[in-house]
């Protein structure tokens, strides 16, 4: 499993990057988050290898890479940054909206029936429910700018556990700006989950929320 590491307060995570918690609506405001990863690329305009940072000690904590070709469906791997990489979790893409995840490290030798389903509860994949568990948790659309998403963005997504009014906020992922080099965006994390639980999750919210796989289709 993941390595683990001790989770940044808000303070510590950068007061540059983590969105206020004044809120803007009647709504109440959003909790400052615990810990907050920073999602960079190792080429610019290139989506196939990022690495998710741990904004309080600036260390790596996860890598992505991403494979596309004819023969199979594009697949996502996070792995550890360790060495050598441990693969911890993988999503493939189907050729419905669908998404299949499997955590590590024996993935490649797995057949794909035994692999988890995400299923898209939204045609334009705005929505994406699935179980670690025996918990539902949803990838879905956010504009709030409490957390730093922008109003006319598709690509800003929080992760819920839950359902209706009851579900709460686990990590919300914010896009960077495009314009700021090899910077992606960022995961915000709001409540501590089991390293089981933050791969799966953080695997769905890249496939979901940063649209990795369109994006390497056209490096």
């Amino acid at each position: 499993m993941a390595k683990t590491h001790s989770a940044p307060t808000a303070s510590t995570a950068g007061t540059s990057s983590t969105p206020s918690t004044t809120s803007s609506d009647n709504e109440p405001s959003p909790p400052a988050p615990i810990k907050q990863y920073n999602i960079t690329r190792a080429k610019y305009w290139s989506y196939k290898n990022l690495t998710l940072t741990d904004s309080s000690t600036s260390q790596p904590v996860y890598t992505a890479t991403t494979t596309v070709s004819l023969s199979t469906t594009p697949q996502i791997n996070l792995h550890s940054p360790s060495t050598p990489s441990q693969t911890l979790a993988a999503i493939r893409l189907t050729h419905s909206k669908n998404l299949l995840y499997k955590l590590g490290p024996e993935i490649d030798c797995t057949p794909k029936v035994e692999w988890s389903k995400a299923v898209s509860e939204s045609k334009l994949g705005r929505c994406v429910r699935f179980e670690v568990g025996g918990k539902v948790y949803r990838w879905k659309r956010t504009h709030k700018r409490e957390w730093g998403a922008r109003r006319w963005s598709d690509r800003c997504f929080k992760m819920v556990e839950g359902e209706g009014g009851e579900a709460r906020v686990v990590m919300v992922y914010v896009t960077g700006n495009v314009l700021r080099g090899l910077e992606v965006g960022r995961v915000l994390v709001f409540e501590e989950v089991d390293a089981k639980m933050e791969v799966v999750g953080l695997a769905v919210g890249l496939a979901v929320g940063l649209g990795v796989v369109e994006r390497v289709r056209k490096d």
